[in-house]
C-alpha cells in the first residue's frame, strides 16, 4: 500500500524518524517517511518549506518547460491512464539522490547551529531573564527618541508666533496622529513578532512589497534626515553664546567697538567717525561672511562623520548609551521647568532681565511676525511642520517586540505612556514659558530655555548637545537597518549591495551618512523639518491603513491581544494622517506621494518569479523562499515573488464576498447587464496539455466580453486512488500555464475527475462551476465529428450532453476550428466574420461575433457580415434586408447586412423544431409548440406566418426519408456557405435543435455535413433569455 507524504511547512515533524530529538525537530527541514508502490521499500520525501516534495518540485518544473512523458497514442482516449501516470509519478519522486540524502542533510550540526542562531537573533531563544519590560524595553526608548532639538530650540519659538493656544493645538493636532498610530502598532505587534524593517516589515507584509518598498524608502529618508536635523540642531546649540542675547550681548556689542576704536586709534570725541567705523566694520563682517563658508556646515559634516564612524564601530554601544543620553535630557528639562517656574515667581532671573524679558500672558494669542533670522512669516501650518518630528518615535519600543518579555502588555502600556509624558512636558512647557516671558524675548532668543535655567544655563547647552547627538546615533542606527532590511527583501534590486546578510550593515550605515551628509548642507534645521514630516506622516497613515484592512477584511488569522482596537480608529488616523500632509503643504504632499506611486511602479515592474532550484539548493542573490534552502543562517530573507501572505487577497475575497451577495441572478439580469461568462470543456493529455489548442484561444479572445472564462478538464478516475489528486493538480497546473500562454490571464482552470461519463460529468460541471449568481451561462464544446463517431456510446453521450444543457437554459457554442486559427501571439487584418442569422435567439449569434472582433487579435479592420437566412417563399427580400440593417443600427453593431434564401428547405423546422414526444413514437414529434422564431417571423410586418412543414417530417413511419431531407437542407445550406464565405476568417450560425433530429447519430451527421470544408465554424444556441437591447 502507498501512503501519500503528509504536507507540512517549515519545522513540521511529519513522519521523521528523528522527531525525538527537538533540534532537528524545529529545523527548516524535515522529513517523511513513505513506500514506493513498486518496490515496497522505504524511501524519504524532503519536505521544502512550501510543503511540497522536492521530488515532486523537480516534476513540476519539468512540465513547466513542456516535458514530462511520452505522447502515446492513448491520449484521444477518455479514459485517463491514471496507474501510468502515477507510477511516473512516484518513481520521479522517490529515485531523487536528493531525497536519499534529506535524514542526514537535515540532521547536520551547520542545521542546528543555523537553528539557534536564528532564534537567537529573533529573540525566540533568548531566555525569560534576558527579555526587557515595559520600561527599559519600551517606555525609555520611546521617551529618548521623542524628546530633542525641537523641545529646546524652537517650542519656545512656536509659543511666540502661534501663541499658548496655537502651540496647544499644534501639539494636540500631531500627537493624535501619533495616538491612534500607537493603537494600531499595539494591534499589529500584538498579532505576531515584528521582524526586522519595523515599518517597513508591517507595510509590505499587509499592503504588499510594492507599496512596503516605496513607502520604506520613504521612511529611510525621513529617518536620514532627522539625523540631518539633530546634528544640525547640535552644531547651533555649540555655537550660540550664553551671552549673546539681552544685557550681556549688549554689553559685549559695546566692549568689541571700543576695541576697534582704540585698534584704529579713533578720538573718542567724534561721533560721526565712530559711526561711520562702526557701519564699515559690520560691512566688512557681513562680506567676509559672505565669502566664507557656514562654520555650521563644517562642523556639521565632520560631526556627522564622526557619528556615523561610531556607529560602524558597533550598534552595541548605541545601545547602552541610550540612557546615559537619556539622564542628562531629563535633567536638563527638569532644569527648564523648574527655573521658569522660579522665574514666573521672581526668585530668579537666570542670565535675562527682569523688567525687559518679563512680562505676564502676553504670548496667550497668535502673533504672527517674521522669523528675525530666515525673515519669513510662519503660518500655523508651516509651524505644525516644524514642530512635528518633536512627537515621532513611536516605533522605538515596537522594533524590540521579539525582546519583551510580555509584548502584548508592554508595547501599548509602554508606547502611550511615552506619548503622554512627553505631551505633558510640552503643554508645561509651552504654557509655563509662554506665560512669563516676554513675546520678543521667545521670538529672537533661540537658546531661551538655557537663559532662563535653573542653577546654570550651561546644564542646559549640555543638555541640548546630548540630546541631539544622542537622537542623531538612533537614527543612524535604525536608518542602515532599514535599507538593509529592504535590500535583503530584494524588493529593490539597485539596493543589492547594502544587503548585510548576517554581517553588520556597514554599507547601509555609509550610505546613511552619505545622503545625511548631503542634507546637512542645508545649514539650517528648519529647512529639513517639514521633509522629515511629510514622510513620516505619511508612513504613519500607511501603518493605520494597513491595521484598518487588516480588521476590516476579519480574516481569522488577525487576533490582537490588545484588547483596546477598533478599525475605524485606524481608519481615521489615516484619514487625520492625510490630512495634515495635506494642508501643512499639499505640493509636498502630492509630491511624497508621486515618489511613492513611482516606487511602487519601479518595484512592480522589477517584480520577477523566483528562479527555480533544484532540490531546494541555494540560489545565487536571493533569500529563503520557495525552493531554497532553509539551512542558511539568515531564515527571515525573501525573494520577489514570495508568498508574504499580504492583505491583497483578503481584501478581494471581502469585496467579492460583498459583492457576491449584492449581484443579482443571471436569470434576473437586464440585457443591457449581460456578459458571457464561459465554460469552456477542453480534452487534455495526461500532463494538462490542451489536445485541442484552437477551443482554449476562442475562449481567451472571447475575454472583451469582460466576463468569466471558466476552463474544465475532464479525467476519468477515482480520487479514492493514492497520487490522483497530486496528479489532477498538475494537470491543472499545466493546464493554467497553457491558459496564460493562450492571453487567458484571468482565467480559472479546474480539473474533474470522476468515473461517471461525459455527458454527467460535464451537466456536474456547469452545476458546480462558479458561486451563486457568478456561474457560467455559455457552455463552449469541442467540435470534433470523425471522433465522436468512432464509438457510439460517444455520440449518445455529447448529444445526451446537449440535451441537459439545453433544459439547464445555458446557451451552447460548438466550435470546429482548423490548424490556422489565429492563437494569441497572432494579429489577423482585414478579417472577415460571416454570421449566418437564422434563428431570432436573444441577440447570441449576433453579440459573440461582435465580440470577438474586438479583440486585439481580429480588432485591425475586422469586418462583420450579416446574411439574413430567409425560411418563408412569401417572404419580401427587400423588406427582409432593410429591417435587419435597421436592427442592427439600432443594436449599435456595424455590419453589413445580405439576405440569402433557404426557403425551399426545412431548415426551418431544423433550427427551431419542437421537442420530441414519446406519445406517439419512440423518436417521434409532437409540432405543439415552436421553440424559437426564425428571423422571417421576427421581423414580419404582419402577423407571422408558421411554414407548414412537408409531410414527410411528421411521418413516424418513414425515418429513413425525414432524414435524407434534413440531410439535403445540411447540404444546400453548406453550399450557401461555401459559396459566399470561402474568403471568410470565420463563419458563425445557429445550431440546429437536437429535438428536431431523428437520432444523435443524426445530429452529428447533420453538424459535419453544414460544415464540411469550412475550416472554422462557431454554432451558437442562445438560451431563453434576452442578451442584447436597443435601451439605453
Amino acid at each position: 500500500s502507498h501512503s501519500a507524504p503528509p504536507v507540512g511547512g517549515r519545522g513540521g515533524r511529519g513522519g521523521c524518524r528523528c522527531s525525538e530529538d527537538p533540534m532537528c525537530a524545529d529545523d527548516g527541514e524535515s522529513t517523511v517517511e513513505s513506500s514506493d508502490m513498486s518496490s515496497g521499500q522505504p524511501h524519504f520525501i524532503q519536505q521544502t518549506p512550501s510543503g511540497i516534495s522536492a521530488g515532486d518540485r523537480s516534476m513540476m518544473g519539468g512540465y513547466g518547460n513542456g516535458g514530462g512523458g511520452p505522447n502515446d497514442a492513448s491520449l484521444n482516449s477518455d479514459h485517463w491512464s491514471m496507474q501510468s501516470w502515477q507510477s511516473r509519478y512516484e518513481h520521479r519522486t522517490s529515485d531523487s539522490p536528493k531525497n536519499r540524502n534529506a535524514h542526514r542533510t537535515s540532521d547536520s550540526p551547520k542545521n542546528r547551529n543555523a537553528h539557534r542562531k536564528s532564534m537567537a537573533k529573533s529573540g525566540k531563544g533568548a531566555p525569560s531573564a534576558d527579555k526587557l519590560g515595559t520600561v527599559q524595553g519600551v517606555f525609555l526608548p520611546c521617551i529618548s527618541q521623542i524628546l530633542g532639538v525641537i523641545f529646546f530650540l524652537r517650542l519656545p519659538t512656536i509659543t511666540a508666533q502661534a501663541g499658548s493656544v496655537g502651540a496647544t493645538m499644534i501639539i494636540f493636532a500631531s500627537v493624535l496622529s501619533t495616538l491612534f498610530t500607537s493603537l494600531s502598532l499595539s494591534a499589529i505587534a500584538t498579532n505576531g513578532t515584528i521582524q526586522a524593517g519595523g515599518p517597513y516589515y508591517i507595510i509590505s507584509r499587509t499592503l504588499g512589497v510594492e507599496i512596503g518598498g516605496s513607502l520604506g524608502m520613504l521612511f529611510y529618508l525621513g529617518t536620514t534626515l532627522g539625523s540631518s536635523m539633530y546634528v544640525l540642531g547640535a552644531v547651533e546649540a555649540f555655537n550660540t553664546k550664553l551671552n549673546d542675547y539681552g544685557a550681556a550681548k549688549v554689553e559685549a556689542e559695546e566692549e568689541a567697538i571700543d576695541d576697534w576704536v582704540a585698534y584704529n586709534e579713533i578720538d573718542d570725541d567724534d561721533d560721526d567717525m565712530i559711526d561711520d567705523a562702526i557701519l564699515l566694520a559690520e560691512e566688512y563682517a557681513a562680506q567676509r561672511e559672505d565669502r566664507m563658508v557656514d562654520p555650521n556646515v563644517i562642523m556639521g559634516l565632520c560631526l556627522m562623520f564622526v557619528l556615523a564612524f561610531m556607529v560602524s564601530a558597533g550598534a552595541k554601544w548605541v545601545n547602552r548609551s541610550a540612557n546615559f543620553f537619556l539622564l542628562i535630557v531629563m535633567t536638563s528639562i527638569a532644569s527648564i521647568l523648574f527655573g521658569t517656574m522660579l522665574f514666573a515667581a521672581g526668585i530668579w532671573n537666570g542670565t535675562l532681565h527682569p523688567e525687559e524679558d518679563r512680562a505676564v500672558f502676553c504670548n496667550i494669542w497668535p502673533h504672527y511676525s517674521p522669523d528675525p533670522q530666515t525673515n519669513v512669516t510662519p503660518s500655523f501650518w508651516s509651524l505644525l511642520a516644524l514642530f512635528y518630528p518633536s512627537v515621532t518615535g513611536i516605533l522605538a519600543g515596537t522594533n524590540r517586540s521579539a525582546v519583551l518579555k510580555t509584548p502584548s502588555k508592554s508595547i501599548p502600556s509602554g508606547t502611550i505612556g511615552a506619548i503622554a509624558v512627553t505631551t505633558s512636558l510640552y503643554l508645561a512647557q509651552v504654557w509655563l514659558i509662554g506665560s512669563v516671558v516676554a513675546h520678543r524675548t521667545l521670538l529672537e532668543n533661540k537658546m531661551v530655555v538655557a537663559f532662563i535655567a535653573w542653577p546654570n544655563s550651561v546644564i542646559i547647552k549640555v543638555g541640548i548637545i546630548t540630546a541631539c547627538v544622542g537622537a542623531a546615533l538612533q537614527c543612524l542606527t535604525g536608518a542602515p537597518q532599514l535599507l538593509a532590511a529592504i535590500a535583503a527583501d530584494g524588493a529593490i534590486p539597485f539596493l543589492k549591495i547594502a544587503d548585510p546578510g548576517e554581517k553588520e550593515p556597514t554599507v547601509a550605515i555609509w550610505i546613511t551618512w552619505f545622503i545625511a551628509s548631503l542634507a546637512t548642507l542645508a545649514g539650517n534645521l528648519d529647512y529639513i523639518t517639514p521633509i522629515i514630516t511629510m514622510f513620516f506622516l505619511l508612513m504613519y497613515g500607511g501603518i493605520n491603513l494597513c491595521c484598518f484592512l487588516l480588521g476590516w477584511v476579519n480574516a481569522p488569522g488577525f487576533r490582537p491581544t490588545f484588547r483596546y482596537f477598533h478599525k475605524n480608529v485606524s481608519l481615521f488616523g489615516f484619514v487625520w494622517c492625510l490630512g495634515l500632509a495635506l494642508v501643512i503643504s499639499w505640493i509636498m504632499a502630492f509630491a511624497a506621494i508621486g515618489l511613492i506611486s513611482l516606487g511602487y511602479y519601479y518595484i512592480m515592474k522589477k517584480q520577477k518569479k523566483p528562479p527555480k532550484a533544484e532540490g531546494g539548493k541555494k540560489l545565487s542573490g536571493v533569500g529563503v523562499g520557495v525552493g531554497v534552502d532553509d539551512d542558511d543562517d539568515d531564515s527571515q530573507r525573501h525573494i520577489i515573488g514570495a508568498n508574504w501572505g499580504d492583505i491583497h487577497d483578503s481584501v478581494r475575497y471581502k469585496l467579492t464576498t460583498m459583492v457576491l451577495l449584492r449581484v443579482t441572478g443571471t436569470e434576473n439580469f437586464h440585457a443591457k447587464n449581460w456578459r458571457p461568462q464561459l465554460l469552456t470543456v477542453v480534452e487534455t493529455d495526461d500532463l494538462g496539455n490542451p489536445i485541442n489548442g484552437q477551443v482554449l484561444a476562442l475562449a481567451a479572445q472571447m475575454q472583451k466580453g469582460r466576463g468569466l472564462n471558466m476552463v474544465v478538464s475532464i479525467k476519468r478516475g477515482s480520487l479514492l486512488k493514492p497520487g490522483a489528486f497530486e496528479a489532477s493538480r498538475e494537470v491543472k497546473s499545466q493546464l493554467r500555464k497553457r491558459m496564460k500562454a493562450e492571453g487567458m490571464e484571468n482565467g480559472f482552470p479546474t480539473v474533474a475527475v470522476t468515473q461517471a461519463g461525459f455527458c454527467e460529468a460535464v451537466l456536474s460541471a456547469v452545476t458546480h462551476t462558479g458561486l451563486g449568481p457568478v456561474s457560467p451561462n455559455i457552455v463552449l464544446l469541442p467540435w470534433n465529428g470523425d471522433h465522436l463517431r468512432k464509438k457510439p456510446d460517444r455520440v449518445d453521450s455529447f448529444v445526451d450532453c446537449v440535451r441537459g444543457l439545453n433544459n439547464m437554459k445555458q446557451a451552447i457554442v460548438l466550435f470546429k476550428g482548423g490548424d490556422k486559427w489565429p492563437r494569441h501571439w497572432n494579429r489577423v487584418r482585414d478579417a472577415v466574420i460571416d454570421i449566418y442569422w437564422i434563428v431570432e435567439d436573444g441577440g447570441l449569434c449576433l453579440l459573440l461575433p461582435y465580440i470577438l472582433s474586438k479583440h486585439r487579435v481580429w480588432r485591425r479592420n475586422a469586418r462583420l457580415r450579416v446574411f439574413a437566412v430567409a425560411t418563408d417563399p412569401r417572404q419580401n427580400m427587400e423588406d427582409l434586408d432593410r429591417s435587419v440593417g435597421e436592427h442592427l443600427r439600432i443594436l449599435r453593431i456595424e455590419a453589413e447586412v445580405r439576405v440569402v434564401d433557404l426557403s425551399r428547405t426545412g431548415i426551418s423546422f431544423d433550427m427551431t423544431g419542437t421537442r420530441a414526444s414519446s406519445d406517439d413514437c419512440s423518436s417521434g414529434a409532437d409540432l405543439g409548440m415552436w421553440r424559437n422564431m426564425t428571423i422571417d417571423e421576427a421581423f414580419s410586418v404582419g402577423t407571422p406566418s408558421i411554414q407548414p412543414t412537408p409531410s414527410t417530417l411528421n411521418d413516424c413511419e418513414d425515418l429513413a426519408k425525414k432524414e435524407r431531407a434534413q440531410m439535403s437542407t445540411a447540404k444546400m445550406f453548406n453550399t450557401v456557405i461555401r459559396l459566399n464565405s470561402y474568403s471568410s476568417n470565420l463563419v458563425v450560425t445557429n445550431m440546429p435543435l437536437v429535438e428536431s433530429m431523428t437520432s444523435s447519430s443524426a445530429f452529428v451527421r447533420y453538424i459535419d455535413a453544414m460544415s464540411d470544408h469550412v475550416e472554422n465554424m462557431l454554432l451558437v444556441q442562445g438560451s431563453e433569455f434576452e442578451v442584447v437591447t436597443d435601451v439605453a
